[in-house]
């Protein structure tokens, strides 16, 4: 954001870099690492795919050299990156506490499994198939940790199956997973109505836009995307036909590209949906997030009702017995 901000007061790119390194003298290696490339006649995208930035951003970027708004770009993804890193730091306070309860409530129910109820004697036994206190108890730490550990071998089989497949493939895939979908497909479409936006208002025909995103260094979706659209323009078709048949983009997308066109405006309309997908997209994350913290806990208190039942209701049998 700070080097989109210096491009757009004036500076040349050189003086850009050289003012950053006194500004944030922490990021000093990194600005002469882009210093050295660009020395050496390396673009400025390739610099970025050495600070290991992700293939998204590295895209954004060679696109960039093409449309020519290097510092709108710039500034683009120090939202994008500032949005991802408060929305981080919000997840981690909405579920630090409850998470913090659920491995302490797992951890006294594995203590009262394995200290307690032998004590209790008679009662886990009458009470083992009908008291949904003890129940937890008994099965609750293992249940959680299965459902862990089933977890995380389904993403690392996911993974490994969908490894050297088609892009396309992977995200009408991703597309099937309830919220993962959702937040996937603004996620998509905005990236992709953004740069064929900014792309289409320097005037250039859709096939040389395709040529462009069919790049090497573009992600792999774009490519296949890029692929797939070219052969409906070679075929006569309008890529508004194609664009509707996937899921991982939203529907509308289809409409407001076959309408632009017909109107001329479409470069400038594609980049204020892109815009307001965005911010849709962080308003929907923002929300999930108020949501998960009070189903956790409401979640961590029927585990703790629950057990608190399993120890007091045979006491009060014990109890209505006597009496």
């Amino acid at each position: 954001m700070l080097l989109g901000d210096l491009l757009v007061n004036g500076f040349t790119l050189q003086e850009s870099l050289r003012f950053m390194k006194q500004l944030i003298p922490r990021e000093q290696p990194a600005i002469e690492l882009i210093e050295q490339h660009l020395a050496q006649g390396n673009l400025f995208y390739q610099c970025f795919q050495d600070l290991n930035f992700a293939s998204t951003y590295v895209t954004q970027l060679r696109l960039s050299e093409v449309h020519g708004d290097l510092s709108g770009t710039l500034i683009q993804i120090g939202r994008q990156l500032s949005d991802r890193d408060q929305q981080r730091k919000q997840a981690s306070k909405v579920l630090a506490y409850p998470l913090m309860l659920l491995v302490f409530l797992a951890a006294v129910m594995l203590l009262m499994k394995w200290l307690l109820l032998p004590q209790l004697g008679t009662y886990s036994d009458q009470e083992a198939t009908t008291n949904v206190g003890f129940l937890v108890i008994e099965y609750g730490p293992m249940s959680l940790l299965g459902v862990l550990v089933i977890g995380g071998l389904l993403c690392v089989l996911t993974r490994g199956y969908f490894k050297g497949k088609p892009a396309i493939r992977q995200s009408r895939f991703l597309m099937k997973i309830p919220l993962v979908g959702v937040f996937l497909r603004y996620y998509y479409t905005s990236f992709f109505a953004g740069e064929l936006g900014k792309l289409l208002n320097l005037g250039l025909e859709m096939k040389q836009i395709l040529t462009i995103m069919k790049g090497e260094d573009s992600t792999k979706l774009m490519g296949e995307v890029a692929e797939y659209l070219s052969l409906e323009l070679e075929q006569g078709n309008g890529i508004h036909v194609q664009i509707g048949k996937w899921s991982f983009f939203q529907k509308e997308l289809s409409g407001i590209i076959q309408q632009g066109e017909a109107k001329g405006k479409l470069g400038d309309e594609l980049i204020i949906y892109s815009n307001r997908l965005w911010r849709q997209l962080s308003q929907k994350v923002e929300r999930l997030l108020t949501w998960l913290q009070p189903l956790i806990f409401v979640f961590v208190a029927v585990l703790i009702v629950a057990v608190y039942g399993a120890l007091l209701l045979p006491i009060y049998q014990e109890m209505g017995e006597i009496l």
